[in-house]
């Protein structure tokens, strides 16, 4: 092997290997990747395990990540596709509405200051059912956005910034009411997300949500953003 073959032995590789990490690394950029990533616990419902094709309502203790302020304690399950209804991502989601028009929470580290990208799956289980997204310190959160939505699941996302002093956000979702008019049916929830969306200064405002799915699930669920269609 002469030297020049020599040296392109060698430096083809390197520069292949800079090359592919180049487009990795672009590609992600364009996705807009969250860092360090969603830091919300169980944030798909998908534990505890529910039966197959059936739903469930265990106590808030056995829920890992979540709260309510039902009286009950209890947090409604499905696992799908109990009623026909598949989850957004993995095999279960929950019911905001299990008896009352209450809450279901949960209560993050945060620091002041710093901008984080929000995300929810909202679903009308018999029709068109509202719910509020509230965020602010633990007793005392204020309302972001209502979400009115029908009988197919809608992607909702946005950004918040942490206001001074607040160390711990509640990312709180609250039953406004039901197609039904029944408190105990409606409001379905799935694919949340909470965290830091890396700014590269090259990804898109929004990403077509057709476009978008892996597997009938969302970027966002990979921790990316996308923008409900």
């Amino acid at each position: 092997m002469n030297k020049l073959a020599r040296i392109a032995y060698i430096v083809f590789p390197v520069l292949l290997l800079s090359l592919l990490i180049d487009i990795t690394s672009s590609s992600l950029h364009a996705q807009g990747v969250l860092c360090p990533g969603n830091i919300m616990v169980n944030s798909s419902f998908e534990a505890p395990i529910i039966p197959n094709n059936n739903w469930g309502h265990p106590d808030e203790t056995l829920v890992p990540g979540w709260e309510t302020d039902d009286p009950t304690g209890d947090i409604e399950i499905w696992n799908s596709p109990f009623l026909g209804v598949q989850s957004v991502l993995g095999d279960q989601h929950a019911e905001l509405n299990y008896i009352n028009n209450t809450a279901l929470y949960q209560d993050l580290p945060t620091t002041p200051g710093i901008i984080v990208t929000w995300q929810l799956g909202h679903r009308g289980r018999s029709g068109i059912d509202t719910m509020s997204l509230r965020f602010g310190p633990p007793g005392a959160t204020v309302e972001i956005a209502q979400f009115s939505t029908g009988l197919a699941w809608r992607i909702y996302n946005g950004t918040y910034t942490i206001p001074a002093g607040q160390t711990i956000t509640r990312f709180e979702f609250r039953a406004i009411n039901t197609a039904s008019g029944n408190p105990s049916v409606g409001n379905l929830l799935d694919s949340m997300a909470f965290g830091i969306l890396c700014d590269h200064g090259d990804a898109p405002v929004s990403y077509p949500d057709a476009a978008h799915r892996i597997n009938s699930t969302y970027f966002f669920n990979t921790f990316a953003k996308i923008e409900s269609s």
